[in-house]
């Protein structure tokens, strides 16, 4: 006896979603941390490149323990660092293009990573760069950088 194509559907529902389920990747919880925090510096990135400060202050955390250390200063608290990124780049020429390279990420404790690799603006008659290290922390906004040296 020839089974019917109706009897065979639910076995063909069944083989399909067991064989969906079994290409799913699974991830490591250092492969999400990584995924999410190359994320928040590609919306980082993209902020700066269209020329929007806030929405590349955004990715800090926004507090007054906030430490920013520069090449040549300390800033400590969210509105410091917004207020020295403003005189330092107070239009959009003046911000280039930037992009960060050799980005890696290490998970220090639970919530809690440093990541760090090189940053180059381009603009029309210089390009500097340089490197940078930060130190992000997951709370309630998702992962946000607390400490940020960059030279």
């Amino acid at each position: 006896m020839r089974p019917t194509s109706r009897a065979l559907r639910p076995v063909a529902i069944f083989a399909m979603t067991a064989s969906l389920a079994s290409c799913r990747s699974t991830q490591s919880p250092f492969e999400r941390t990584e995924l999410e925090i190359r994320e928040l510096l590609r919306v980082q990135v993209d902020a700066w490149n269209r020329g929007d400060l806030e929405g590349f202050a955004q990715t800090y955390e926004k507090s007054p323990n906030l430490v920013f250390r520069g090449p040549s200063d300390l800033t400590t608290g969210w509105d410091a660092m917004l207020a020295r990124y403003r005189r330092g780049y107070p239009d959009r020429a003046s911000m280039g293009t930037l992009r960060f390279q050799d980005l890696e990420c290490h998970i220090l404790a639970d919530g809690v990573a440093v990541a760090h690799g090189h940053w180059q603006l381009t603009r029309k008659d210089d390009s500097p760069s340089g490197y940078f290290a930060i130190v992000l922390q997951r709370g309630a906004n998702g992962w946000r950088i607390v400490v940020d040296c960059s030279g």
